[in-house]
């Protein structure tokens, strides 16, 4: 009876541990900052940054340490508290060729657990994204606006973020903490349009241009 009433206490653990986790607001009591990562915007650099800042120690990334070493907190807690609350945003179509270069030519595995096909084109990819609401896609295609559903007191664009960062602490630098393979790659205009469209709440909620080239 023990042993089952233990294996249901760390289902019930787990299972809400994970919705903490795809939230993904971070606690870090001794800067006084609530950091709301976003998927493919600096997320693991920017919580690296906060790690260090706060113990003097180096981060690892790997699915134990986070979960020994981060606190996660719900949106209600968040706000509740006395941090402030900062996010850090990217044009959706930048965010879409990462989130591509990361599941579909550097972590290929990764992106077959998120039902995608790692031998995808960007246009194969985007038709795909496209049709996948926020309730099933996976974590790394959530809308921004899935993570930051009212705003912040600070919501700095990631491509900006050394000149916008607004707390009297040291900024992140850009460099990445896990790079993406580089690969030589083209926008065509279908990606661009199917992109838009998909995240037409991202361009307007955060103020981006359609076309970030144009």
């Amino acid at each position: 009876m023990r042993s089952f009433l233990t294996r249901l206490l760390k289902k019930k653990y787990s299972r809400e541990y994970k919705v903490l986790r795809d939230i993904n607001i971070s606690s870090w009591p001794s800067l006084k900052l609530n950091y709301w990562g976003i998927t493919k915007c600096g997320n693991t650099k920017i919580r690296s940054h906060l790690y260090k800042l706060s113990t003097g120690s180096e981060y690892q990334v790997s699915p134990v340490f986070e979960h020994e070493h981060v606190s996660f907190l719900t949106r209600d807690q968040a706000f509740a508290s006395e941090r402030q609350n900062f996010t850090v945003t990217r044009h959706p179509l930048h965010r879409f060729v990462s989130a591509w270069k990361d599941l579909c030519r550097t972590r290929p595995k990764r992106g077959v657990s998120a039902g995608l096909q790692p031998s995808w084109s960007l246009v194969q990819l985007a038709r795909w994204v496209h049709e996948m609401p926020d309730e099933i896609v996976d974590i790394h295609f959530k809308s921004q606006s899935w993570f930051i559903p009212q705003p912040l007191e600070f919501e700095i664009d990631l491509s900006n973020i050394d000149r916008d960062w607004p707390f009297d602490l040291p900024a992140p630098t850009r460099k990445r903490v896990r790079p993406s393979n580089q690969v030589d790659h083209e926008i065509d205009d279908e990606t661009k349009k199917l992109i838009s469209s998909r995240y037409a709440q991202d361009l307007e909620r955060f103020g981006y241009p359609a076309d970030p080239f144009s």
